[in-house]
Protein backbone atom coordinates (compact mmCIF):
# COMPACT_ATOMS: atom_id res chain seq x y z
CA UNK A 1 0.00 0.00 0.00
CA UNK A 2 1.57 3.52 -1.06
CA UNK A 3 -0.01 6.74 0.67
CA UNK A 4 0.30 9.59 -2.00
CA UNK A 5 -0.15 13.32 -1.00
CA UNK A 6 -0.74 16.11 -2.71
CA UNK A 7 -2.02 19.89 -2.08
CA UNK A 8 -6.16 18.73 -0.85
CA UNK A 9 -4.70 16.00 1.08
CA UNK A 10 -4.06 11.96 1.47
CA UNK A 11 -5.35 9.13 -0.14
CA UNK A 12 -4.58 5.48 -0.42
CA UNK A 13 -3.25 4.05 -3.72
CA UNK A 14 -3.31 0.29 -3.63
CA UNK A 15 -0.79 -0.66 -6.63
CA UNK A 16 -1.81 -3.60 -9.36
CA UNK A 17 0.29 -6.65 -8.30
CA UNK A 18 3.02 -6.80 -10.54
CA UNK A 19 3.09 -10.58 -11.74
CA UNK A 20 6.33 -12.66 -11.82
CA UNK A 21 7.40 -14.44 -14.81
CA UNK A 22 6.03 -17.26 -15.40
CA UNK A 23 8.28 -20.49 -14.73
CA UNK A 24 7.96 -23.12 -17.62
CA UNK A 25 8.58 -26.97 -16.33
CA UNK A 26 10.54 -28.96 -17.91
CA UNK A 27 7.97 -31.44 -19.79
CA UNK A 28 8.16 -35.32 -19.34
CA UNK A 29 9.19 -35.39 -22.47
CA UNK A 30 12.41 -32.99 -22.36
CA UNK A 31 13.36 -35.38 -19.71
CA UNK A 32 13.43 -38.66 -21.85
CA UNK A 33 15.30 -36.89 -24.30
CA UNK A 34 17.82 -36.28 -21.75
CA UNK A 35 18.32 -39.32 -19.88
CA UNK A 36 18.22 -41.37 -23.89
CA UNK A 37 21.02 -38.60 -25.09
CA UNK A 38 22.77 -39.24 -21.93
CA UNK A 39 23.09 -42.61 -22.91
CA UNK A 40 23.65 -42.49 -26.25
CA UNK A 41 26.55 -40.25 -25.64
CA UNK A 42 29.26 -42.90 -24.68
CA UNK A 43 28.52 -45.35 -27.36
CA UNK A 44 29.06 -42.65 -30.01
CA UNK A 45 32.03 -41.02 -27.95
CA UNK A 46 34.01 -44.36 -29.15
CA UNK A 47 36.00 -45.08 -32.15
CA UNK A 48 33.33 -46.08 -35.03
CA UNK A 49 30.86 -46.36 -32.22
CA UNK A 50 28.55 -44.45 -34.76
CA UNK A 51 28.15 -47.54 -36.97
CA UNK A 52 27.38 -49.85 -33.71
CA UNK A 53 23.81 -51.32 -33.96
CA UNK A 54 23.14 -50.71 -30.35
CA UNK A 55 24.50 -46.63 -30.73
CA UNK A 56 22.11 -46.53 -33.53
CA UNK A 57 19.20 -48.23 -31.79
CA UNK A 58 19.56 -45.20 -29.09
CA UNK A 59 20.22 -42.96 -31.16
CA UNK A 60 16.79 -43.93 -33.29
CA UNK A 61 14.99 -43.48 -29.86
CA UNK A 62 16.90 -40.09 -29.10
CA UNK A 63 14.81 -39.28 -32.99
CA UNK A 64 11.55 -40.45 -32.62
CA UNK A 65 11.20 -38.38 -29.08
CA UNK A 66 12.85 -35.32 -30.75
CA UNK A 67 10.51 -35.72 -33.66
CA UNK A 68 7.17 -36.15 -31.70
CA UNK A 69 8.07 -33.38 -29.90
CA UNK A 70 8.55 -31.12 -32.69
CA UNK A 71 6.67 -32.85 -35.22
CA UNK A 72 9.09 -33.72 -37.82
CA UNK A 73 9.93 -36.46 -39.54
CA UNK A 74 11.25 -39.20 -38.12
CA UNK A 75 12.62 -41.00 -41.23
CA UNK A 76 14.57 -37.27 -42.57
CA UNK A 77 15.49 -36.96 -38.73
CA UNK A 78 17.50 -40.00 -38.40
CA UNK A 79 18.97 -39.56 -42.53
CA UNK A 80 20.26 -36.22 -41.26
CA UNK A 81 21.86 -38.21 -38.12
CA UNK A 82 22.97 -40.61 -40.12
CA UNK A 83 24.60 -39.08 -42.72
CA UNK A 84 26.33 -36.27 -39.95
CA UNK A 85 29.65 -37.24 -38.91
CA UNK A 86 30.66 -38.60 -35.58
CA UNK A 87 32.09 -35.74 -33.85
CA UNK A 88 28.76 -34.05 -35.02
CA UNK A 89 26.73 -36.68 -33.78
CA UNK A 90 28.41 -36.94 -30.60
CA UNK A 91 28.17 -33.17 -30.39
CA UNK A 92 24.03 -33.32 -30.78
CA UNK A 93 23.83 -36.48 -27.99
CA UNK A 94 25.59 -33.90 -25.51
CA UNK A 95 23.93 -31.40 -26.43
CA UNK A 96 20.64 -32.99 -26.11
CA UNK A 97 21.62 -35.26 -23.09
CA UNK A 98 21.61 -31.23 -20.81
CA UNK A 99 17.86 -30.53 -21.95
CA UNK A 100 16.31 -29.14 -18.62
CA UNK A 101 19.13 -27.48 -17.61
CA UNK A 102 18.32 -24.12 -16.70
CA UNK A 103 19.65 -20.55 -18.48
CA UNK A 104 22.04 -19.33 -16.57
CA UNK A 105 24.00 -15.89 -18.08
CA UNK A 106 27.74 -16.52 -18.53
CA UNK A 107 27.74 -20.23 -17.25
CA UNK A 108 29.25 -23.10 -19.36
CA UNK A 109 28.11 -26.37 -17.46
CA UNK A 110 25.70 -29.51 -16.79
CA UNK A 111 25.91 -28.63 -12.99
CA UNK A 112 25.58 -24.51 -12.64
CA UNK A 113 23.55 -24.32 -16.45
CA UNK A 114 24.36 -22.56 -19.60
CA UNK A 115 23.60 -19.55 -21.73
CA UNK A 116 23.28 -19.45 -25.54
CA UNK A 117 26.52 -20.04 -26.71
CA UNK A 118 28.23 -21.41 -23.26
CA UNK A 119 25.73 -24.29 -24.26
CA UNK A 120 26.79 -24.55 -27.84
CA UNK A 121 30.56 -24.34 -26.62
CA UNK A 122 29.63 -27.06 -24.22
CA UNK A 123 27.98 -29.15 -26.96
CA UNK A 124 31.06 -29.38 -29.12
CA UNK A 125 33.67 -29.39 -26.36
CA UNK A 126 32.15 -32.22 -25.36
CA UNK A 127 32.40 -33.90 -28.85
CA UNK A 128 36.23 -33.11 -28.52
CA UNK A 129 36.60 -29.60 -30.98
CA UNK A 130 37.81 -26.33 -29.68
CA UNK A 131 35.27 -24.09 -30.35
CA UNK A 132 34.96 -20.61 -29.02
CA UNK A 133 33.04 -19.39 -26.40
CA UNK A 134 31.36 -16.11 -27.80
CA UNK A 135 28.60 -15.73 -30.11
CA UNK A 136 30.79 -13.42 -32.21
CA UNK A 137 33.99 -15.90 -32.52
CA UNK A 138 31.33 -18.98 -32.94
CA UNK A 139 29.77 -16.82 -35.90
CA UNK A 140 32.66 -15.46 -37.21
CA UNK A 141 33.71 -15.39 -41.18
CA UNK A 142 36.78 -17.82 -40.43
CA UNK A 143 34.17 -20.62 -39.72
CA UNK A 144 30.58 -19.65 -42.08
CA UNK A 145 28.98 -22.27 -44.52
CA UNK A 146 26.77 -21.94 -46.99
CA UNK A 147 22.94 -23.09 -45.34
CA UNK A 148 22.83 -25.73 -47.94
CA UNK A 149 26.44 -27.40 -46.20
CA UNK A 150 24.71 -27.35 -43.04
CA UNK A 151 24.62 -30.70 -41.08
CA UNK A 152 23.13 -31.86 -38.18
CA UNK A 153 24.75 -30.42 -35.52
CA UNK A 154 25.75 -26.93 -37.18
CA UNK A 155 25.65 -23.87 -35.12
CA UNK A 156 23.46 -21.09 -36.08
CA UNK A 157 22.31 -17.86 -34.69
CA UNK A 158 22.53 -13.88 -35.11
CA UNK A 159 24.43 -11.30 -33.12
CA UNK A 160 22.43 -12.30 -29.56
CA UNK A 161 21.59 -15.79 -29.83
CA UNK A 162 23.28 -19.14 -31.26
CA UNK A 163 21.57 -22.83 -31.45
CA UNK A 164 23.05 -26.22 -32.43
CA UNK A 165 21.02 -27.77 -36.01
CA UNK A 166 19.37 -30.65 -35.23
CA UNK A 167 19.60 -31.54 -39.02
CA UNK A 168 16.31 -31.00 -40.52
CA UNK A 169 13.28 -27.59 -40.64
CA UNK A 170 15.28 -25.01 -38.48
CA UNK A 171 14.92 -27.52 -35.68
CA UNK A 172 17.19 -27.03 -33.03
CA UNK A 173 18.66 -27.41 -29.63
CA UNK A 174 19.25 -24.43 -27.55
CA UNK A 175 19.65 -22.17 -24.33
CA UNK A 176 16.99 -19.81 -24.51
CA UNK A 177 17.16 -16.18 -23.98
CA UNK A 178 14.80 -15.20 -21.23
CA UNK A 179 16.30 -17.42 -18.76
CA UNK A 180 14.08 -20.71 -19.09
CA UNK A 181 15.83 -23.94 -19.86
CA UNK A 182 17.65 -26.21 -22.53
CA UNK A 183 15.17 -27.43 -24.97
CA UNK A 184 14.22 -28.33 -28.49
CA UNK A 185 12.11 -26.04 -31.28
CA UNK A 186 11.79 -24.97 -34.31
CA UNK A 187 13.36 -21.41 -35.19
CA UNK A 188 10.12 -19.31 -35.98
CA UNK A 189 9.86 -17.86 -39.56
CA UNK A 190 10.54 -14.12 -38.93
CA UNK A 191 13.75 -15.32 -37.53
CA UNK A 192 15.34 -17.40 -40.53
CA UNK A 193 16.17 -14.44 -42.83
CA UNK A 194 19.32 -13.39 -41.08
CA UNK A 195 20.92 -16.14 -39.45
CA UNK A 196 24.75 -17.16 -39.81
CA UNK A 197 25.66 -20.77 -40.04
CA UNK A 198 28.78 -22.01 -39.36
CA UNK A 199 30.45 -25.55 -38.72
CA UNK A 200 32.60 -26.22 -35.44
CA UNK A 201 34.78 -28.27 -37.26
CA UNK A 202 35.93 -25.69 -40.15
CA UNK A 203 39.83 -24.95 -39.36
CA UNK A 204 39.38 -26.09 -35.89
CA UNK A 205 41.55 -28.49 -34.28
CA UNK A 206 40.42 -31.52 -32.92
CA UNK A 207 41.10 -33.76 -29.97
CA UNK A 208 39.90 -37.12 -28.88
CA UNK A 209 36.14 -36.97 -27.69
CA UNK A 210 35.93 -36.22 -24.08
CA UNK A 211 35.21 -39.51 -21.95
CA UNK A 212 33.75 -37.58 -19.14
CA UNK A 213 30.80 -34.56 -19.14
Amino acid sequence: MIVICVSMGCVLSVPSPIKAEAVIEVTKTEKEIAIQAALAYPMVRREDGHKRPVYIWRRGKVAELVAKYLRLDLVRLEDAWNKAPRVHQAAIMAGLSQVGKPYVFGEESPTKGFDCSGFTWYAWHTAGVKIPRTIASQLSEKYRINPDGARAGSVLGRASHVYLYLGIDYAVVASPLGGRHVTIRIVIKDLRKDLIWSDPTKGLVARPIATNY
